[in-house]
């Protein structure tokens, strides 16, 4: 469980949108919605995000979406949410969505103390609601629907309606009969595993005081492939003299991301008289060829060949996030306060299709096999100093 996933118990105003398409995905970013949605339509594609999506405040600085997900608890002070008017008035128009406060625990003042945490989850499919046909049925369903031809009133097949589809109907009927009866769905889902690591020590005394924390974090996904690693480092300095006081927060964030090679909708639409393997137990290329016999008839492949080859998805960021805070009380009712802060992000995504794919069967022999790389590098800047004069 992250940070956002508790604020949804807390609040019933912060709503996570739910995406049946994308799933139990571990590297989605959630759609979040605190004052409902936009009217416009078509924003999302016009700027590449998600327009009712709030604004993210991690100690006084904007931060992304992705840091607050893979934030540890571990490391939250207090969580605030923004939701009317005082949203707009402290952060502008960019908090027309609501704003979420998240900061982070200070050092706290006396002897070193170390601390270690261990938080685990297990996920997995709930398939109950996929109520599919058994082989019989599904072929059952098929011929009655007219896909092998007509049928006379006694249920046979009108003679000489569509041969090669009575043709393939009796060698499906045959598959069925001696015991065939593939769940395709269950293929590519496994058991997930959800475990962070989190190590923190602090210390210091009344002028000086200082923390670490060093947090890894697996999440395992359902879909075999799937999975999302997060390391994350962070060293915070807190030093106040008289009326004097600076605060530094460094922390480095380093993301592995891993995607299926091959989606879930290619199993969920397998047909169960297909079988998996061949007599020698290897997983089987094709399910189905009467294309040498019967014209028309479609060969039909197998998506756990694909999956069964070396295939590549995945995507990784490196980054630091360094915030400089300075406070001078200079009478009691005077404060000048500065703040600066340096976000810089660096991404590396790889795609690798195997040539053995069956998207390749019918490529020409140098052109078969797909392989893209996609670099980034985001460096973002904020800042202010403010005087506050006030007097009771």
């Amino acid at each position: 469980q992250n940070v956002l996933q508790s604020l949804k118990t807390l609040d019933p105003s912060f709503a996570i949108v739910e995406n049946n398409l994308f799933g139990s995905d571990p590297n989605r970013m959630p759609d979040i919605e605190i004052r409902g949605k936009s009217s416009v339509i078509g924003l999302t594609d016009e700027f590449a995000s998600n327009p009712n999506q709030p604004l993210f405040i991690l100690d006084g600085f904007e931060t992304t979406l992705a840091i607050i997900v893979d934030l540890s608890m571990d490391r939250v002070e207090s969580i605030t949410l923004l939701k009317d008017a005082s949203a707009t008035a402290i952060y502008g128009s960019k908090a027309a969505n609501g704003v979420v406060v998240v900061e982070t625990k200070r050092p706290v003042a006396g002897q070193l103390r170390i601390n270690y945490t261990l938080n685990g989850t297990v996920n997995y499919a709930d398939l109950t609601d996929y109520n599919l046909m058994n082989a019989e049925e599904k072929l059952e369903y098929e011929r009655l629907a007219l896909l092998y031809g007509t049928l006379n009133p006694s249920g046979g097949f009108n003679l000489g309606s569509n041969l090669n589809s009575e043709a393939s109907y009796y060698d499906r009927l045959k598959e069925v009969r001696r015991g065939v009866n593939t769940y395709w769905a269950n293929e590519p889902l496994r058991t997930g595993l959800t475990q962070r690591h989190t190590l923190f020590a602090e210390g210091g005394d009344a002028n000086l005081r200082y923390s670490a924390s060093l947090n890894y974090g697996l999440n395992t996904g359902v879909m075999k492939g799937s999975d999302r690693q997060t390391t994350n480092g962070n060293i915070r300095l807190f030093y106040r003299k008289g009326k004097f006081s600076v605060n530094n927060s460094l922390s480095i964030d380093n993301v592995l991301a891993n995607k299926e090679s091959t989606p879930f909708s290619q199993f969920s639409r397998a047909n169960p008289y297909h079988r998996k393997y061949d007599d020698l137990g290897n997983v089987k290329m094709v399910l189905e060829d009467f294309s040498a016999t019967r014209s028309g008839d479609p060969i039909i492949y197998s998506p756990l060949y694909d999956q069964s080859n070396l295939n590549l998805n995945k995507a990784g960021t490196q980054g630091f996030t360094n915030n400089f805070e300075m406070e001078w009380r200079i009478i009691e009712s005077l404060r000048a306060r500065g703040r600066f802060g340096i976000r810089n992000i660096s991404s590396h995504d790889e795609v690798f299709r195997s040539p053995f794919n069956v998207e390749f069967i019918t490529v020409d022999e140098l052109n078969k096999g797909r392989y893209s790389e996609t670099n980034g590098k985001n460096i973002n800047y904020d800042g202010d100093f403010s005087l506050t004069f006030g007097k009771l």
